[in-house]
């Protein structure tokens, strides 16, 4: 077995990948944070995270935290054969994580806030160690968003990843993952991750002109997650958090 690299990266990626906000009304904070998440630009997430204040704004601190924090798990997959960078692109994940987790602790407790809990918890798993610790507590911050909000897109979403990703003998369930994702696109038809995610599980069911036109409506809202596409459906979660695929040699 290998990692994959940069196509694993996307499944954290894809949890914040979106179509450019066309609201009028976005704080210029808000606005770089968008455009940074369309573009999954680590610069641009940086930037617009500085100008964010834990104390007032604590949800777009905490979603600003997971994006940077997301695109240096890609980093960190994309170089495994160097360690001294991996080691010190994990320590500023684990950073930026409990930073956005920290910050959440003084936020109202709402669907987003748990929401957005979950997924940071997530780009700190690497280890087994790390999954047996922490994947319960992103399970039931899950649990918590969907309970307080059934509207909230994004949880479906992240909720659907181990039944999608992971092995059967570890949760894969591909007909769970496809009917949350389906509860997920009723709410939001446009909702990028979710088109993505969908597309691979109507793609690994056999499905495979419905898999096109969901991963054809996301490129077309987010030209930035074609590189996705093919990617997605090699990855397998196993149960430390890890993504793999079969070595092909």
């Amino acid at each position: 077995m290998f990692r994959v690299s940069f196509c694993a990266s996307f499944v954290l990626l894809l949890v914040s990948a979106g179509a450019l906000s066309d609201t009028p009304d976005l704080s210029e904070e808000q606005k770089r944070l968008e455009a940074a998440r369309f573009e999954l630009d680590v610069e641009q997430a940086d930037a617009a995270l500085a100008l964010i204040d834990a104390g007032t704004n604590p949800l777009l601190f905490a979603d600003a935290s997971l994006l940077l924090a997301e695109l240096k798990r890609g980093e960190y997959e994309r170089v495994k054969d160097d360690k001294t960078l991996r080691r010190g692109l994990g320590k500023e994940i684990d950073r930026l994580a409990k930073a956005g987790i920290a910050a959440l602790d003084r936020a109202e407790p709402g669907s987003e806030r748990y929401r957005l809990e979950a997924d940071l918890y997530a780009t700190m798993i690497r280890t087994k160690f790390r999954g047996m610790k922490l994947q319960p507590k992103l399970e039931k911050s899950l649990e918590r968003a969907v309970e307080l909000d059934q509207e909230n897109t994004a949880a479906w979403v992240s909720m659907s990843r181990r039944p999608l990703f992971a092995k059967e003998s570890q949760g894969g369930d591909v007909q769970k993952a496809l009917e949350l994702l389906n509860r997920a696109l009723e709410i939001n038809p446009d909702y990028v991750p979710g088109l993505m995610f969908r597309g691979t599980a109507l793609a690994k069911l056999g499905a495979s002109e419905a898999a096109e036109a969901d991963w054809d409506r996301a490129i077309a809202l987010n030209p930035n997650v074609a590189a996705a596409r093919q990617s997605l459906l090699a990855i397998e979660m196993d149960d430390l958090g890890q993504s793999s695929t079969s070595d092909a040699r």
